[in-house]
């Protein structure tokens, strides 16, 4: 019962804000709100194209994708991290000992 509230009030919530959602776009970028563009933030929630790369080569491709307003927070894997989600951040999980992104970065 709370699942199916929870996906109806998500529904309409997307639907009042003029959300889009399309089925042949990446998982990654199914949800476009226009809160985000409003607000001069980035259009992606996620960069898959980033893992594998180098600690400073994600954070400076990210420093020049997102607007200035961005915080970009390198966090190594299996550190404690708070639960909320703030469109001003980006984590990028990375591996101390090759120093490379093992989770694609992510708003929140």
């Amino acid at each position: 019962m709370r699942t199916w509230l929870l996906l109806a009030l998500v529904a309409a919530a997307a639907a009042v804000s003029g959300a889009s959602f399309t089925d042949d776009a990446d998982p990654e970028q199914k949800l476009t709100l226009p809160i985000f563009q409003e607000q001069g933030m980035a259009n992606k929630m996620a960069w898959p194209e980033l893992v594998g790369r180098t600690v400073a080569d994600a954070k400076a491709a990210l420093e020049a994708e997102l607007p200035p307003n961005t915080q970009v927070f390198l966090v190594p894997t299996g550190s404690m991290m708070t639960m909320d989600f703030r469109t001003d951040r980006v984590r990028c999980i990375y591996d101390p000992d090759t120093s490379l992104i093992v989770a694609p970065p992510r708003i929140g």
